[in-house]
């Protein structure tokens, strides 16, 4: 015969592990996205270039948080934190 304990354990694994699986399991379900995401809008990240071309990327050897980014209307933006934001370079230049 098992002892009580026996059985709690498998229980208790699947009380505790099951929660982390479900969420998985609806990962392609659009609907799921929906909600999950709630009422959190669409938006360009990166220079706001309202053609949105870039023309040149160039970053830095060894430092793949920082690079800047040549648009197409002569911007050039450089980021230091992997695109996270962007610094307009040369500001008082025609």
């Amino acid at each position: 015969m098992k002892s009580p304990r026996s059985a709690l354990l498998p229980a208790l694994a699947l009380a505790l592990f099951a929660p982390l699986a479900a969420p998985q399991a609806h990962a392609q379900d659009p609907e799921a996205i929906s909600a999950a995401l709630g009422d959190i809008e669409w938006r360009h990240i990166g220079p706001v270039n309202m053609g949105g071309r870039v023309s040149a990327i160039i970053g830095v050897p060894g430092d793949p948080r920082t690079f800047w980014v040549g648009a197409a209307n002569g911007g050039v933006w450089k980021t230091t934190n992997g695109g996270v934001t962007f610094e307009h370079q040369w500001d008082d230049e025609n």
